[in-house]
């Protein structure tokens, strides 16, 4: 199993190693000494379990074990009601439908949800929290983008697996649709932040120790922004609409012409650029190249 690309920036995210994801968190966890501090580092073991990711590390049954300590129920349920009531209760009270009683620390708890949909037996009512849990998790400040990436890439995985073809066979005629403008959506939200930091790059003098970071932490989130771009490509051609696919056909020709001028197109749009702005401005080699050596990085 390969671990996305996101997980390599969560030193910065979340101050662990991101050579050594699983071991670091489970550290994390022994050495928090307040509950939210234990609560917080276990839902990130958590989404590392569920992500494949403590597998991957061979340190799966070790996180699983730590979950189970740490008293997150959550990793070893197969009652796919619960699941879904307690995800349904959540994304009430995300929607703004209903106040919750104390403060919601929605940074760990997205990813503690979005790991139960990912730990959940798989049918066609897990399909739909999946699309819920995506719209509202991605119109979220407070999510990190991780939660909706990993529901996305891993209903592109299911869908290429022969075992969950009949539920993918019974979803309703607007599932594509929704995926696919998901998909775009958390696509934008990484490609923004790269702009962002190809753009503090340039507003740093020459030489300053920080330009560097900013150009690696660049690249690393252009990496996640063409995954996005991927699924959209691969999963486009699944929309009725002619107009819908005519809409997404950039990501397409992104990747199959190896041409970076359409997503740098699309981010002038995602931060509402006019021609005179900064970034319009600024030379495109350096990230021209990042999302090229982006490309060549996706699976075949």
């Amino acid at each position: 199993m390969t671990v996305r690309p996101n997980f390599k920036l969560w030193d910065d995210a979340f101050q662990v190693d991101v050579n050594a994801l699983t071991k670091s968190t489970i550290q994390k966890l022994h050495s928090s000494i307040t509950p939210d501090g234990k609560r917080e580092a276990a839902a990130l073991l958590f989404f590392l379990y569920a992500s494949g990711v403590a597998e991957t590390e061979n340190l799966e049954v070790q996180a699983k074990a730590e979950l189970i300590k740490a008293g997150e129920s959550g990793v070893v349920t197969n009652d796919r009601q619960r699941i879904v009531d307690e995800l349904d209760a959540a994304l009430t009270v995300l929607s703004g439908q209903s106040m919750p009683t104390t403060p919601v620390p929605w940074k760990y708890e997205g990813l503690r949800l979005s790991a139960m949909l990912l730990n959940a037996p798989f049918d066609n009512a897990i399909m739909d929290e999946y699309i819920d849990a995506i719209t509202l998790f991605s119109r979220s400040k407070e999510i990190p983008y991780d939660a909706s990436f990993l529901l996305l890439w891993d209903i592109y995985e299911k869908f290429n697996a022969s075992i969950y073809q009949r539920f993918f066979a019974a979803a309703e005629p607007d599932f594509w649709e929704n995926y696919v403008a998901m998909a775009l959506k958390v696509m934008g939200l990484y490609l923004r932040d790269a702009v962002m930091e190809y753009i503090e790059y340039y507003e740093l003098p020459p030489g300053a120790a920080s330009t560097v970071r900013h150009l690696e932490r660049c690249g690393k989130l252009m990496d996640v922004a063409l995954e996005g771009c991927f699924l959209v490509h691969k999963l486009s051609p699944l929309i009725s609409a002619q107009l819908d696919k005519t809409i997404f056909a950039f990501c397409s020709d992104v990747i199959t012409k190896v041409n970076p001028q359409p997503l740098v197109t699309y981010s002038y749009r995602l931060l509402d650029l006019s021609s005179e702005d900064f970034f319009v401005t600024l030379p495109k080699e350096q990230i021209n190249d990042l999302i090229v050596k982006a490309i060549s990085k996706l699976p075949q």
